[in-house]
């Protein structure tokens, strides 16, 4: 069982939120977030916690393998409501079809590897032909699915529990696509081991004249402004991964004789007021109110005449197209 799963069952046996159980084990919010949510293989000193967390309350971490991470309803709502303040007024996708003078889902049959809750399937919908969303967290795709089916785009987009590598030999053995999206996604492929295997599925999935876009952080604001509230340079390498997992695949799609374009997109996080920014900065970095004043400090520069706080986020936009693919 992987880490995060094992600390998803910890939380749930104890009923705690996640800005609670971030407290408990004396880590940032923004990093217990991204070990549920994103994966990503926690620090030594994080484990080293997390095992006198579960010492203090007679865990035992053996027996969390017996549960199913699968059945464990934890909710997103810390999550969601942070990642609903993000990109406002929908520069992302305005950016990449002016960047690129196309429109690369448009009227496509599209895959979206790494779907999460749905921010970027929600804003290309209406554009596409068909869309297949898949994702191996269920939590996100839970959240999905309820947006679908209070949409009227339901109806085109089927929503896939699993790992690519195994839905393209089973479940989606027979289907082929125009364009493949790894929407923040691909950097969590790769740290966890996974991107060739993904790559060789994307690969066999493919049709002719298809195309691949793959967008991440390589630096932030927000990022930096919860550094400055921990203390810490977490972010510093969060970034350097980023980073790494775009030259990976910049390097796999060239030698594939893709043909790539990159380019850098700057996108905002765009709070309604102070009081809203602070209170989720506060939850993310997993201090206390006796901060309140320190954190004002450190979002006071990013307030604009409007009373709404934003914070730039740097996105590295990989773009990749073929006019001819053979299945691999």
């Amino acid at each position: 069982m992987e880490f995060c799963d094992k600390i998803k069952l910890a939380r749930k046996k104890l009923r705690l939120s996640q800005h609670a159980f971030a407290k408990e084990l004396g880590i940032a919010y923004v990093t217990l977030n991204r070990l549920e949510n994103e994966r990503f293989h926690p620090s030594y000193d994080t484990q080293k916690r997390f095992e006198e967390f579960c010492a203090r309350h007679n865990i035992n971490i053996l027996e969390l393998g017996g549960a199913s991470v699968n059945q464990v309803d934890l909710g997103s709502s810390d999550y969601n409501e942070w990642s609903s303040y993000y990109d406002k007024s929908n520069n992302e996708i305005r950016s990449i079809i002016e960047s690129l003078k196309e429109t690369p889902w448009l009227n496509k049959r599209v895959l979206e590897v790494g779907c999460g809750t749905g921010r970027f399937t929600e804003k290309i919908i209406s554009q596409v032909s068909t869309l297949t969303a898949v994702d191996i967290d269920s939590g996100h795709l839970d959240i999905l699915k309820k947006k679908a089916a209070s949409s009227e785009w339901g109806s085109k987009c089927k929503i896939i529990l699993g790992e690519l590598y195994d839905l393209a030999e089973n479940e989606l053995s027979d289907e082929k696509f125009d364009c493949v999206l790894f929407t923040w996604s691909w950097r969590f492929i790769y740290q966890q081991g996974k991107a060739d295997r993904v790559y060789k599925a994307v690969k066999k999935l493919l049709a002719p004249s298809a195309s691949i876009l793959s967008t991440m952080t390589i630096g932030g604001q927000w990022e930096d402004a919860i550094d400055r509230i921990v203390g810490t340079r977490e972010s510093d390498r969060e970034i350097n991964m980023n980073r790494a997992a775009n030259q990976y695949l910049i390097d796999i799609l060239k030698k594939d004789g893709f043909c790539n374009t990159d380019f850098i997109q700057t996108n905002y996080f765009e709070f309604p007021s102070m009081d809203v920014a602070q209170r989720l900065a506060l939850e993310m970095s997993g201090v206390g109110d006796e901060r309140k004043e320190k954190v004002m400090q450190i979002l006071s520069g990013n307030i604009g005449g409007d009373g709404k706080v934003r914070f730039s986020d740097v996105i590295q936009c990989i773009y990749a197209k073929s006019d001819k693919r053979e299945d691999g």
